[in-house]
């Protein structure tokens, strides 16, 4: 199979990037599997998109990933349009913290892009949730909330089927320059060749390219507390949370509200930053966090804090999952050329899934025309 441009990883960066390069006219296919039905066998690649809760928001600390959001954001509406799949729950969000640096951060931000943001106390608060009294709340208004990642994803590998792109459901096991372009070698046994490539491997950057990247792989666990329907209707207006508790065994933490799985079941998600984890290594590093059992392992650490958020939620069950986050040294994606015809556009430090569509978009502009032509986000802010 012959293209243009090979897009290696269909996660949601890569799935947003192939959808950005098939509008533009490329001939272009994009190589990664689908979600395995059984974690334990699978041998090939994970993804962390796997889930269907992940908060969505402008307000942050940091002025990219701000701006790469709004952008997502505003492009919500379209790609459920035209893909015909409702993705995105604009419910809002608190941000609940009590350190004046990170809120003057937060403000400067707020005030860069003019963002809706109300600033008030727990002290005044009545949301659904539980807080400590004396802490910062920023209150943003829909459309921050919560988004599917799994259907987001099936709304970006359709449009971007209509857009002409061609889909390889395999993973890439090799990747080799040949004549003026590319060959890659599927697991599968098929064949891409491609004048230019580009990698949106996540947590698997360092596997397939010829240059190294810095990054921290870190695992990280999700409890996912099964409601009824019932309940799930009556928590219907719950704004999504970032926290960060003043507790030496968290340090931060983030609730998703209600979300219906693929098993038809309603579940809150919480999720935080594993104390004392360890950067995983190595591919089997990898694939035994992500297929094994460990994360069971977090649930009676993230179970009392749900339940201290939300004192007045019946929950049925528990049950855990992993994941996977890859942190960069500078805090941004790597989006960048990082040799003649080979891109990259990897990292999403644990901020990714709500910003992915602009992601895509930066990373396919630059495969597109081989230079940065973004006039709002500096290149070297990006560079891998």
């Amino acid at each position: 199979m012959d293209a243009d441009i090979a897009v290696v990883g269909l996660g949601l960066i890569g799935s947003a990037a192939l959808r950005q390069l098939a509008a533009g006219g490329s001939s272009v296919v994009g190589i990664g599997p689908a979600e395995p039905e059984n974690w334990s066998t699978h041998q090939g690649p994970f993804s962390s998109h796997y889930d269907s809760g992940r908060v969505t928001r402008r307000l942050d600390a940091r002025y990219e990933w701000a701006e790469l959001a709004s952008r997502s954001i505003a492009q919500y509406p379209k790609l459920e349009e035209r893909s015909g799949w409702k993705f995105h729950s604009p419910v809002g969000l608190l941000f609940v913290r009590n350190d004046e640096v990170g809120i003057g951060h937060q403000r400067e931000v707020i005030e860069r892009l003019d963002l809706p943001v109300a600033i008030g106390r727990t002290d005044d608060l009545e949301s659904g949730y539980s807080f400590p009294n004396g802490y910062t709340v920023l209150s943003e208004p829909g459309p921050a909330g919560f988004i599917d990642p799994r259907i987001m994803l099936a709304a970006q590998l359709a449009v971007a089927s209509q857009g002409g792109a061609t889909i390889v459901r395999s993973w890439v096991a090799s990747l080799e320059r040949s004549g003026g372009g590319f060959r890659l070698e599927c697991a599968d046994g098929s064949e891409v060749t491609a004048g230019r490539v580009l990698v949106t491997t996540g947590p698997y950057l360092n596997d397939l390219l010829p240059v190294h990247l810095a990054a921290r792989l870190m695992p990280e666990a999700v409890l996912l507390g099964r409601v009824s329907p019932v309940e799930a209707a009556r928590l219907a207006a719950l704004p999504s949370l970032i926290y960060l508790p003043s507790d030496p065994d968290f340090d931060d933490v983030y609730v998703v509200p209600p979300a219906r799985y693929p098993d038809g079941h309603w579940y809150v998600k919480i999720g935080g930053s594993i104390p004392g984890a360890e950067p995983l290594q190595s591919a089997e590093e990898k694939r035994s966090w992500m297929a094994g059992s460990e994360a069971d392992r977090q649930i009676g650490w993230l179970r009392p804090m749900l339940e201290r958020l939300l004192p007045a939620v019946t929950f049925e069950a528990f049950e855990a999952k992993p994941c996977l986050i890859t942190d960069t040294v500078h805090g941004l994606p790597y989006v960048d050329e990082v040799e003649d015809g080979l891109f990259v556009a990897v990292g999403g430090c644990g901020h990714a899934a709500k910003s992915s569509d602009a992601v895509g978009a930066l990373v396919g502009g630059l495969v597109a025309a081989g230079q940065w032509n973004d006039e709002a986000l500096d290149q070297s802010a990006f560079r891998a």
